[in-house]
């Protein structure tokens, strides 16, 4: 007996809300590739220009370790956690800069792909 086809309304409840509704969010880092897998958080090379990355002052070496006071163990959570909000949603970044803890405002929008 085969399994029949997902119907639109089985799929809607499979895909985050975000992103059903084209408001996905983009914070725009970029991850640093060279960060070690036993690294707890996501240690980030970079931001893309003008993104809500940007604007809320990370910077590379920063080290992402929560979101709204959720813990973010990889890149795997920070993407579970950013699928889950909407674009124009703020949201508070906990970061290791050095030995020094800070929390950033970021802004989220839309990905640039998605702003015409």
């Amino acid at each position: 007996m085969s399994t029949p086809p997902p119907t639109p309304t089985t799929l809607a409840t499979t895909i985050p809300a975000a992103v059903q509704d084209n408001t996905r969010a983009y914070l725009g880092i970029v991850p640093d590739p060279t960060a070690r897998a036993s690294t707890v958080g996501v240690l980030i090379q970079g931001t893309q220009p003008d993104s809500p990355a940007e604007a809320a002052g990370l910077r590379a070496a920063d080290l992402i370790i929560e979101i709204d006071g959720r813990p973010i163990a990889n890149l795997d959570r920070l993407g579970q956690v950013l699928d889950q909000s909407r674009a124009g949603q703020s949201m508070t970044i906990t970061v290791l800069r050095g030995v020094t803890r800070m929390n950033l405002t970021a802004k989220l929008a839309r990905p640039p792909d998605a702003q015409h």
